[in-house]
């Protein structure tokens, strides 16, 4: 049991392009009328993460809900906040601060802590430049949890 985190996208049109960047083995492609949603990143009790979700995009309500819809602009803005923290990591509790919770893993600023950080840095890079070089693609994300 722990906090598992899942960050889906909702892909408008027949068939998402072969190479949206899925930084995640559960990737499952499910098929509405009209749209493809496929989880592109999974995260493991990274509870400071999951907190800036549920607080920007779930309005403070932590019941394991799909958030609202969350643009690439939103992203942008938890990537340069986890940036921030990568670059001072002493004010690691100022921006983006751990947050405990039943099976949320440590509340610690650890080495666990950082190479979350680090790998949410790499992986939205990546999605983010994809959405920049394909800015024709209609997508939205949304945030998931379970614990």
């Amino acid at each position: 049991m722990g906090l598992d985190m899942y960050l889906s996208v909702n892909y408008f049109g027949e068939n998402p392009p072969e190479d949206f960047p899925v930084f995640t083995s559960y990737s499952e492609k499910r098929f509405f009328d009209g749209m493809v949603k496929f989880t592109v990143m999974y995260w493991r009790k990274a509870n400071a993460i999951h907190q800036w979700f549920v607080n920007n995009y779930q309005g403070g309500v932590d019941e394991c809900q799909e958030s609202d819809p969350i643009s690439a602009e939103g992203l942008k803005q938890l990537l340069e906040l986890v940036e921030k923290v990568l670059a001072e990591p002493d004010k690691a509790s100022d921006y983006l601060p751990t947050e405990g919770g039943f099976f949320f893993g440590s509340t610690d600023y650890d080495s666990w802590y950082f190479e979350d950080l680090q790998q949410t840095q790499k992986e939205l890079t990546g999605l983010l430049d994809y959405l920049a070089q394909h800015p024709d693609l209609s997508v939205a994300f949304r945030y998931r949890s379970s614990w």
